[in-house]
């Protein structure tokens, strides 16, 4: 407000994107990487091997600079490191947009896709049945947060 500018050097963006992959204290103590792996592990093997090469990422964050490039890396070696996975069906995903492989007009919808999404899912008729209220919330949070 004061007119003030502040220069912010470039390390300071990019070791913010590393805490987005980097095992840490924050959530479940896994990075990024590691959480998409464990949520593929969770589904059902018949699904598996549609999900495995279909990760589609979405939101202003997955826009930085080669960070579908980073999480597919991350993920295929957490992969190979897998004996379950790594003699599978399942040994490799395919994660897009990347470097290689970019969705025309993607772009730019994809900075706004979890608000047009979340938007979509608020409209439904059914949302009612899943939404929770705070009173209800501050009830029971100790189940939703098991």
């Amino acid at each position: 407000p004061d007119g003030t500018e502040v220069e912010v050097d470039d390390n300071v963006f990019s070791n913010c994107t590393n805490y987005l992959f980097k095992n840490n204290d924050l959530a479940l103590n896994y990075g990024l990487s590691n959480q998409l792996f464990e949520s593929l592990k969770l589904c059902d093997d018949s699904l598996k091997r549609d999900l495995f090469p279909n990760v589609i990422l979405a939101g202003g964050t997955t826009m930085l600079p080669g960070f579908g490039d980073r999480l597919r890396d991350e993920v295929n070696n957490i992969i190979s490191n897998e004996p379950l996975y790594r003699d599978s069906n399942y040994n490799e995903i395919f994660v897009t947009p990347n470097s290689n492989f970019r969705e025309s007009g993607y772009t730019e919808q994809r900075k706004y896709a979890a608000w047009i999404g979340g938007s979509i899912l608020g409209s439904m008729d059914t949302y009612n049945d899943l939404k929770i209220n705070k009173s209800d919330y501050d009830q029971s949070h100790a189940i939703l947060d098991a």
